[in-house]
């Protein structure tokens, strides 16, 4: 099926919605004055880092006109990719490793892309009551999880890892869906046994002031279910470790299991540009911790890791 852009709204402005049908010309000459990077509505925290990853590429180098844009969901966006419609694309790791390697729900999407940067991780929060008898993952069997759905991931990678502790994510545990921000009401309320989030790391629906009052908290260990994981879906997720100074009031101190983001390309973006990208880029807050593995590789300037 043929993919075209629909630029709806004024063409200065900073958010531009990329759908399916349009006329091909104006979107070309649009591209051809500006750095588009196109973010995943489906992913809920794309877009405002898309925003910002702009900005800080304009005001470091306001030649290249950065500006952000907003696609349906992941499969248009790589569509726009593979017909060279999009040459910079904000993506969950999961779908540029599967995108790269044509596999999974992108097999006939397959578009040979490189990493730019590694941005903005999320987190999976397996959060229990601090006095809870739940210790670990494989102690959720036969209890309720809330989660909430709609919003991320969560579900999906929450029943990976329990799948990885040899449980049954359908039979063995029963997720209950909560409504945003009402998890540890729930939690606090019993009506769940834990509950899990993705979020970035610190979470602030953990911070004290969002939570239900006298309700203490604990974090699950699930950074060891990695080996597995990757085995059966690919390098896509990598350990890193909660510790008290990020949730001094949490009992943390765990290893967790964190996705990051990718800003990446096709891999004959020019090489000039694709420098002054990464050069405008170096030092920002929120790039991803230095090691993340990538699971595409990464484009010839961005710096041996």
């Amino acid at each position: 099926m043929k993919r075209r852009v629909f630029l709806a709204g004024v063409l200065a402005a900073s958010a531009l919605p990329l759908m399916g049908h349009s006329p091909y010309r104006k979107w070309s000459q649009y591209r051809a004055r500006y750095t588009v990077i196109a973010t995943d509505r489906t992913d809920p925290g794309s877009f405002s880092l898309g925003e910002r990853l702009a900005q800080r590429v304009a005001a470091r180098r306001p030649e290249l006109r950065a500006t952000a844009a907003r696609s349906q969901d992941a499969r248009t966006l790589l569509s726009l990719l593979r017909t060279r419609q999009l040459e910079l694309a904000l993506l969950r790791a999961e779908d540029a490793f599967q995108a790269a390697e044509g596999t999974g729900p992108y097999a006939m999407l397959a578009t040979p892309l490189r990493v730019l940067a590694a941005l903005a991780p999320e987190y999976l929060h397996i959060v229990v009551g601090a006095s809870s008898a739940v210790r670990a993952v494989g102690d959720l069997k036969g209890q309720r999880v809330g989660i909430v759905d709609g919003a991320g991931r969560a579900r999906l990678k929450a029943q990976r890892i329990v799948a990885a502790y040899g449980l049954d994510p359908e039979a063995d545990v029963a997720w209950q869906s909560v409504a945003p921000g009402q998890g540890l009401s729930a939690l606090g309320a019993g009506l769940v046994a834990a509950y899990c989030l993705e979020a970035s790391a610190p979470a602030a629906e953990l911070s004290p002031e969002q939570r239900p009052a006298g309700v203490r908290l604990r974090l699950i260990q699930h950074g060891d279910a990695l080996p597995a994981l990757v085995a059966r879906h690919g390098p896509v997720y990598f350990p890193a470790p909660l510790g008290a100074e990020r949730y001094p009031d949490v009992e943390a101190g765990v290893e967790v299991l964190a996705e990051a983001r990718l800003l990446v390309c096709r891999e004959e973006y020019p090489p000039e540009r694709a420098r002054a990208v990464v050069e405008a880029l170096a030092g920002w807050e929120e790039l991803a911790p230095t090691g993340t593995p990538l699971p595409v590789p990464a484009h010839p300037a961005l710096p041996a890791r």
